[in-house]
């Protein structure tokens, strides 16, 4: 059974909208599959962008058409994806903050047109605060 990651999304910049109306599904559920496609199974998806939605989106907040999302992963937060799909919304800025417990992984990546930057933590600076 895999852990759970917390991630909470954040996208900035003009045409917010335009990236979750092109990239939630018709339940307003974030989906990686729509804009980058891996298709085939979860394990293809997984090893594309080193993470996945969990529960099959169920454990996805809906879109409620403001410029944040909250869902979980996988194992680990999906930066490869947000880094990829930042050059697809060059003029965007994406910023993930991220937090799964059991591997003590807790930090925040800001992707804009393909570049990212990283602020990392354990998981322990973040309880303590």
């Amino acid at each position: 059974m895999p852990n759970e990651c917390f991630n909470k999304l954040t996208v900035n910049g003009c045409g917010y909208e335009q990236f979750f109306t092109e990239n939630t599904n018709s339940n307003g559920i974030l989906d990686f599959d729509i804009s980058v496609p891996v298709g085939e199974s979860r394990n293809v998806a997984y090893q594309k962008w080193n993470a996945e939605i969990s529960g099959g989106g169920k454990d996805c907040n809906v879109w409620d058409k403001s410029n944040v999302i909250e869902f979980f992963s996988r194992w680990c937060p999906p930066k490869q994806y947000f880094h990829t799909i930042s050059l697809k919304y060059p003029k965007l800025e994406f910023i993930l903050e991220y937090d799964e417990f059991c591997m003590n992984i807790y930090g925040t990546s800001v992707f804009k047109n393909g570049c990212a930057s990283e602020v990392s933590r354990s998981i322990c600076e973040h309880i303590e605060k």
